[in-house]
């Protein structure tokens, strides 16, 4: 008996709307048993036990890699269900460093994009979750120099001087690391800019304009396989 029903280790489904907390533990050495088991009703977020946290919910997934959990929430305003493959929650601030969106993320397993583009969490947090969630695509905003911003996926990056972005620095290059998908970078007739070690952080960069800087080592590109065109 599972949540007050009938079950048996052949069944695909399994009802746990209203499960409680102190039901948790049992359910998770239970779940493993169920090896047919293909979709998990958990409900809304408005029906669930004021006890169950996210954590609770991260337990059961995780007891059910297989299973799909439908669940409907709601987060920052904005309606989701534990099956979605994305997640879009751009342009709203958010003011805890992302750990609520850090405790959701174990409970949907099938996540594969998340969008927190102008969220104001720092590249240091936003980094963090990235690492944590290797299988989710995370994106966010990074700022350099005077007055430019890009997106992390994004491909192009086009900075070099005179522009309205100012001259630029190695400490601005740092910056670009996170910026993984890039594939064009023009960043030349910045004198100051003297390291390229960022650039170890772009697997996928075939074009780099890099002439009138302060570079005198240029071994980083060496972990740039793709690379075609190198102006310096």
């Amino acid at each position: 008996t599972i949540n007050g029903k009938s079950c048996t280790l052949d069944d695909e489904s399994l009802d746990l709307v209203g499960i409680k907390h102190g039901d948790i533990e049992e359910l998770v050495k239970l779940l493993p048993s169920l090896s047919k088991l293909r979709t998990v009703e958990l409900g809304a977020e408005e029906t669930k036990d004021a006890s169950i946290e996210w954590e609770d919910i991260a337990q059961l997934v995780a007891a059910a890699p297989e299973a799909d959990f439908n669940y409907s929430f709601t987060l920052y305003d904005k309606k989701f269900n534990l099956n979605d493959t994305e997640m879009d929650i751009n342009h709203i601030k958010i003011y805890d460093n992302g750990e609520l969106v850090r405790r959701i993320l174990p409970c949907m397993s099938g996540l594969s994009y998340l969008d927190m583009d102008f969220c104001g969490v720092s590249n240091e947090d936003m980094a963090a979750i990235r690492d944590e969630f290797p299988n989710v695509k995370v994106v966010w905003r990074v700022w350099f120099g005077d007055n430019y911003s890009v997106r992390t996926d994004v491909e192009k990056i086009l900075a070099s001087r005179p522009v309205p972005g100012g001259a630029l620095d190695d400490s601005d290059m740092e910056i670009l690391k996170y910026c993984t998908d890039v594939k064009y970078l023009d960043i030349g007739h910045n004198p100051l800019i003297t390291d390229l070690s960022f650039t170890k952080c772009m697997p996928n960069l075939e074009v780099a304009i890099l002439a009138m800087n302060g570079c005198t080592d240029i071994s980083a590109l060496a972990e740039c396989p793709h690379l075609e065109f190198l102006e310096i």
